[in-house]
């Protein structure tokens, strides 16, 4: 009600560009905690344990970045990973080839997702998407519970179908206490907090 926020003095904004840089450095974030094992080596610490050798991580550099949606949080995504000296592909029915090009970044048909939840993206990645991607790729979530299936996730992780994953966005939130992806080291979790900064 405009009318009422207004005379309450409280201003009503569509503000879409304001959470881009931050959703797009959480993303970077998990990636960099995926890639250094940095959640279960705290957790370890923590417990009094020294496991230095159980913690080798990979280095991003000369990784390459799949981008689901390169609209203004997927592209602020490519931009950083430029600065880790990644290569990024990017899956964008509605992005024309030239603008990728101006972006750099090649298109592809296939993992960091930036997209709605729709009819059209539900599921969107599921068993099938993780038995074509590489034994090592790590995938992660910032956008919308419900594009990854998390029952297709828990066996690719569980099974090392992939790497690893990251999720800060859930098909329920919170998540059921008996989650069964709370029992995985191979995946940081984190409360739908993306978009929180100041």
């Amino acid at each position: 009600d405009l009318n009422a926020a207004t005379e309450k003095g409280i201003m009503v904004v569509n503000s879409p560009e304001s959470t881009s840089i931050t959703v797009a450095e959480h993303t970077m974030g998990l990636l960099l905690s995926l890639a250094r094992k940095s959640a279960i080596a705290d957790k370890s610490v923590k417990e009094g344990k020294w496991e230095k050798k159980k913690f080798m991580g990979v280095e991003l550099r000369n990784k390459t970045l799949g981008v689901i949606g390169m609209g203004r949080i997927g592209s602020q995504v490519v931009n950083r990973c430029k600065a880790f000296e990644m290569d990024a592909v990017a899956y964008d029915p509605y992005l024309p080839e030239e603008v990728a090009a101006q972006m750099g970044v090649e298109l592809t048909d296939l993992e960091t997702i930036h997209v709605p939840l729709t009819p059209e993206t539900k599921h969107l990645i599921s068993t099938k998407e993780f038995e074509i991607m590489k034994d090592t790729a790590f995938i992660a979530n910032c956008a919308r519970g419900g594009i990854i299936d998390e029952d297709a996730l828990y066996e690719a992780l569980s099974n090392d179908k992939i790497g690893g994953a990251a999720l800060d966005v859930y098909e329920e939130e919170p998540p059921a206490k008996d989650c069964k992806l709370f029992e995985l080291d191979n995946i940081v979790l984190t409360p739908h907090i993306a978009a929180s900064t100041k």
